[in-house]
């Protein structure tokens, strides 16, 4: 849910259809996910102070910040386990000057992370096919990787931009 002053609620229902045990992994129970970004005027707290709070004032924070939308969003947050609340900041990347290859490269959010929009995955993916597509038995691998990054940046900077766009709640582009 996006709010129009840049408040975002993301919510994620996880349902086991079988026990993760099963696997060899620890048993767990379905669980509704969620996070709250906002601007830090929003939250009140920008800066560094932020990340000192403890998970009962992070929770109140997150409440208040939904606190003029639909009651039961409220409600929802109010059920969080304060040992799973942390805060967290959003990063951005600008882009760089290209620089000489070298036999290891990057995608997605590693190459050029961005506000959490449900981009990242479809990027990284069309990232990583590119890079598949240059990586040919005849071509040098410094050349296969700088022709890769050359698109990568190009491609992976459109997506930042498109996504800082979206972030601060504009959906025009």
């Amino acid at each position: 849910m996006v709010g129009p002053d840049g408040r975002q609620l993301a919510l994620a229902a996880q349902h086991f259809r079988r026990d993760p045990a099963e696997f060899g992994l620890p048993p767990a129970a379905d669980y509704v996910m969620w996070g709250m970004t906002a601007p830090a005027a929003v939250f009140g707290h920008p800066g560094p102070e932020f990340f000192r709070l403890g998970a009962a004032e992070l929770l109140a924070l997150a409440e208040r910040a939904v606190a003029d939308w639909h009651p039961s969003l409220g409600a929802l947050i109010r059920l969080g386990e304060p040992g799973y609340v942390v805060p967290a900041g959003i990063q951005t990347s600008e882009r760089p000057e290209p620089w000489p290859p070298v036999p290891v490269t990057l995608v997605g959010d590693a190459a050029h992370p961005m506000a959490p929009v449900g981009i990242s995955a479809g990027v990284a993916l069309h990232e990583a096919g590119l890079l598949a597509s240059r990586l040919l038995p005849d071509v040098p691998l410094l050349d296969a990787v700088r022709s890769y990054e050359t698109e990568m940046l190009d491609h992976g900077f459109a997506a930042v931009a498109t996504a800082t766009r979206h972030h601060g709640g504009d959906r025009s582009g």
